[in-house]
């Protein structure tokens, strides 16, 4: 795990400077195109949502596996009964959808209204 943090600094560090290089160097017509918002939020916002991923990256294969061996065991401590949790489980997804759905377009239109800020 401490690998992947390393890892993710790196990788920000390394993303951050490719990001402010390049808006160094840009031509008039493309300062016109791009806002400095939009320029911000590659250097800070978007730079961070990778550099939050990668450390949980594990997550993808571990996860399954651990909710396998907890349901195994839950299976021999109360028998049958540990099916009523999974069932909860697999009854809460369409509302861990909704409202993940629901949280990505409130931050959406919350990054355009920083954008518009920034301008």
């Amino acid at each position: 795990m401490n690998i992947l943090f390393m890892v993710a600094f790196r990788a920000k560090s390394a993303l951050m400077s490719a990001v402010y290089r390049k808006a160094l160097v840009l031509s008039n017509a493309t300062r016109r195109e791009k806002t400095v918002g939009e320029m911000v939020n590659l250097m800070s916002v978007d730079v961070t949502k990778l550099h939050n991923v990668i450390p949980n990256i594990n997550s993808l294969w571990t996860s399954p596996l651990q909710i396998a061996i907890a349901l195994y065991f839950l299976w021999m401590i109360l028998g049958p009964s540990a099916l009523a949790g999974l069932g909860v489980m697999l009854l809460l997804i369409p509302f861990n959808v909704i409202l993940s759905n629901k949280l990505r377009a409130y931050q959406v239109s919350q990054m355009k209204n920083k954008d518009e800020r920034v301008k």
